[in-house]
């Protein structure tokens, strides 16, 4: 499931769903899925070629940062309720984790 040939929306909304079966009809709504999907084959090649994570983490791109960050995304904004007035800001070195994630959010405007 982690090759990126076999990675598709529809796959990777079936992982969501096994992960978090309560929540994954919400979160499935939250954000742009063709960009989830690009971004995590966009991760899964590049990580291939010597990039973000260690080599090990390759095959787990997809559930340990992926869609941990979905969801930790999903869960930061159910908290905050509202993102009017609130600043964002994503200093890490890594491939843009978390932070694309908010970016991508159908319902959070945020420009970093």
């Amino acid at each position: 499931m982690q090759d990126p040939e076999q990675f598709s929306i529809e796959s990777i909304l079936q992982r969501l769903k096994e992960r978090f079966p309560t929540e994954a009809d919400e979160i499935s709504s939250f954000f742009d899925w063709d960009l989830v999907h690009k971004f995590t084959v966009f991760l899964k090649e590049k990580n291939e070629a010597g990039g973000f994570f260690s080599k090990r983490d390759s095959e787990e791109i997809l559930d340990r940062h992926v869609l941990e960050s979905i969801y930790h995304v999903y869960r930061i904004t159910k908290k905050i309720g509202s993102w009017k007035g609130t600043q964002l800001g994503d200093a890490g070195t890594g491939p843009g984790i978390p932070g694309f994630f908010f970016v991508v959010s159908k319902n959070i405007r945020l420009s970093f």
